[in-house]
């Protein structure tokens, strides 16, 4: 166990150093390390303390150089009044002691201040300051060669469990692995204290003589130290935690991505071969010899058994790697991938199917040319040729009259459907020139049967039933003559329902854009004058109710005529709608502006915050008279982060306090509230946000700036814009910034 003059060393060093950290901010005379114990017995060293840790205020009273016994006693009692006002309970510690420069009693004063302030709020998995301070410095060390945190009196004698923390969080810093092989504490502590006081801006609290020289060193020294590395550490967690997260995301992403190319190569791949082989076999490049089309069969067969069925269990493989990526975005939360156009699973089954046809096509093809080939030269050959021809031109015209009239159907206005009526003309002209055709069979039909010759012997036709479908086909072009005509018919009075609505539409758009104009004229006059004319034109938009109605009954008659485009017009009505229904969003608009202009318009808070703002008031109003006085409104201002000095305070009272008593009621402090919750580009608030940052100094370093997270261009632009503090290098004056800013 160390001795009584090591831990009394190891404590002076250590307390003192983090008393004068603190005292610095507020630029009050530093501590002496060896003369702590005279340090506190005028009570103004403590009041210094307490005013820089809390913002506790000094009292308006007290003795700036005692010299008598009384006056310091005095001295001190305000000390322990501001003490108690900081909420710091110190059992055992009495003015006497400090008078009689107790340094045990002088010590245990300022690790209780330590206590409160820098470790108590140490929270770790519901443990106590100490406790949880050293499970997170086990969890940060963890894995790292040489390190093993199980106390504070001799955990860190070796400096590798400091070195190890900051290369955890800064590996940047420092390289651990090499300062491990110096096999050195002296070296590994030096590096940590340096580093740490350089590049963290956490002071050198301890020496490496007394952490070398006992192997039990003094752990109230140690957690003092370290707790000021997990409050500069324990932020970083965060962003720890995110990039884990983000890891793991970009990990999902890529294997995501990895699957999707595999399909999109592979679907690419074989949507260009099924596109390819459609295209080649949809040629009709077939062969002038009876020789040449059975070999272009014979490659067809070989085809589909070959090269085609491998590609049938690759579509097969295709869609398993689809549904697997689909099932397994599913699973993620994710939105399910959209196949590029052609290459969705049923786009390929249908280009799949689409090649199958044209397979099927070009088979059958085949076949028929060589058929057609083997009777060229016979008579027969001719009546099969010609009544097939005859039939073909029946089943074609009867397809193209149904198709014309369907056609004619699906046309949407007048101007459509015309076109269907002049083709169905065409159609009639091809009945007519068919009479050509059947003079030609009837001659050969009596040819056939002057020679004896079996008529249907190369053909099933003969001449009945091939009279049989030239009568049909022409029984079938007056029937859907017919159709057509009233297929016009109705198209012809739907173009005047769109005419109607056209000619409506168009004049009430015309009135909405002259009233849309209207509203938004430059307004001139005094405000009010404004109002009152935007009124005006505001009642003047019901006008055109009549003109809106009219227009709503004109597109009735359109929908119920199942119209769906209109020709004449590209307006529709419930555009026009929409349009009119936002004139008095602008007018209302408008009348919001002109209002908050002239400040007629307030911020508004919920009744939620309201109700937050009067329970924080309440625990302010000690004496419960209804209004904050200047220590009350202070202690509020620390618990909301604010560190104010006396005069800043004075300045935040006069700026809030509205009545000019020098007090804060419940609707100055409201106000005061509002501005604190709300974002408001205002220098006031920009220069508080400085403040936070730079920790209570007059002025920001770049260390500062990087604690907000700030990015590095918003960094390098603040130290290239900020004039320096007194001419201090790495030290810039946010307030002249600001103020420039503002001016």
């Amino acid at each position: 166990m160390a001795s009584e003059a090591t831990w009394v060393s190891m404590q002076r060093k250590a307390f003192v150093g983090w008393c004068n950290m603190h005292l610095r901010k507020k630029r009050y005379d530093p501590i002496e390390v060896n003369a702590v114990e005279t340090s506190f017995d005028t009570g103004i060293k403590l009041m210094e303390l307490i005013n820089a840790l809390y913002n506790v205020p000094f009292p308006k009273k007290y003795s700036k150089t005692p010299k008598m016994r009384m006056q310091k006693v005095d001295n001190l009692t305000h000390a322990f009044n501001m003490v108690a006002a900081a909420e710091i309970t110190l059992r055992g510690t009495g003015t006497g002691n400090l008078l009689d420069h107790d340094l045990k009693m002088i010590l245990g004063m300022i690790w209780v201040i330590i206590l409160d302030y820098n470790v108590k709020g140490i929270s770790v998995e519901e443990l106590s300051a100490k406790e949880g301070l050293l499970l997170w410095c086990q969890r940060k060390t963890k894995g790292y060669d040489g390190v093993n945190v199980k106390n504070f009196y001799n955990s860190f004698n070796d400096g590798l469990a400091l070195c190890a923390l900051i290369h955890r969080h800064r590996p940047d810093l420092l390289d651990y692995d090499e300062v491990k092989s110096k096999d050195d504490a002296a070296y590994a502590l030096e590096t940590a204290f340096s580093v740490a006081e350089k590049d963290l801006d956490i002071p050198r609290l301890l020496d490496v003589e007394d952490m070398t020289s006992s192997s039990r060193v003094d752990e109230k020294a140690v957690i003092c130290y370290v707790s000021e590395y997990f409050h500069k550490f324990s932020s970083m967690d965060q962003v720890e935690t995110a990039g884990r997260r983000v890891g793991n995301l970009i990990s999902i992403t890529q294997q995501n991505k990895e699957l999707q190319d595999a399909f999109e190569n592979k679907a690419g791949a074989f949507k260009e071969w099924v596109d390819n082989k459609t295209d080649a076999h949809s040629q009709k490049d077939y062969a002038d010899t009876h020789e040449g089309l059975r070999d272009q069969l014979a490659d067809l067969r070989a085809y589909k058994r070959g090269e085609k069925a491998e590609k049938a269990g690759e579509k097969v493989e295709i869609e398993s790697i689809y549904n697997n990526y689909q099932t397994r975005l599913r699973m993620q939360g994710r939105a399910p991938y959209q196949a590029a156009e052609g290459l969705s699973p049923a786009e390929l089954d249908a280009s799949w199917n689409n090649l199958n046809g044209v397979d099927r096509t070009r088979q059958v093809e085949l076949r028929d040319e060589l058929k057609r080939r083997l009777i060229d030269e016979q008579l027969l050959k001719r009546w099969a040729s010609k009544t097939k021809r005859m039939h073909l031109r029946l089943d074609l015209l009867n397809e193209d009259t149904v198709e014309v009239v369907n056609d004619a159907k699906l046309g949407w206005n007048l101007e459509t459907v015309l076109p269907s009526q002049e083709a169905f003309e065409g159609l009639e002209q091809e009945y007519a020139s068919l009479s050509g055709l059947w003079n030609e069979i009837e001659a050969l039909a009596a040819k056939i049967a002057d020679r004896g010759l079996e008529i249907t012997k190369y053909t099933h036709y003969t001449l009945d039933s091939i009279r049989a479908e030239y009568e049909a086909a022409g029984a079938n072009v007056s029937e859907q003559k017919a159709a057509i005509s009233d297929v016009v018919s109705l198209q012809q009075a739907n173009d005047v329902l769109c005419k109607e609505f056209a000619q409506q539409a168009n004049q009430f758009n015309d009135w909405v854009t002259e009233r849309t104009a209207d509203l938004n004229a430059e307004l001139t006059g005094e405000p009010e004058e404004q109002l009152a004319a935007i009124q005006a034109k505001r009642n003047a938009i019901g006008e055109g109710e009549a003109m809106f109605a009219a227009l709503g009954d004109a597109n009735q008659r359109v929908e119920d005529a199942g119209i769906l485009e209109n020709q004449h017009t590209e307006l529709e009505y419930e555009a026009l709608a929409s349009l009119y229904k936002h004139l008095d969003g602008i007018a209302l608009q408008k009348i919001k502006t002109i209002q908050s202009t002239t400040g007629t318009q307030r911020a508004e808070v919920t009744d939620e915050q309201v109700n937050e703002f009067k329970e924080m008031f309440e625990h302010f109003d000690k004496d419960k008279s209804g209004a904050l006085q200047n220590y009350e409104f202070a202690s509020c201002l620390s618990a909301l982060g604010h560190n104010v000095s006396g005069h800043e305070l004075d300045a935040v009272i006069k700026k809030w306090d509205t009545t000019g008593d020098g007090k804060i009621t419940f609707d100055e402090f409201v106000a005061f509230m509002i501005d604190q919750v709300q974002d408001v580009d205002s220098a006031d608030q920009i220069l508080q946000s400085f403040s936070v940052l730079a920790g209570g100094k007059d002025y920001v370093t770049e260390a500062d700036l990087r604690s907000g997270k700030l990015s590095d261009e918003e960094i390098s632009y603040c130290v290239a814009n900020m004039p320096l503090y007194n001419g201090e290098e790495g030290c810039f004056d946010f307030k002249a910034f600001t103020q420039s800013v503002y001016a």
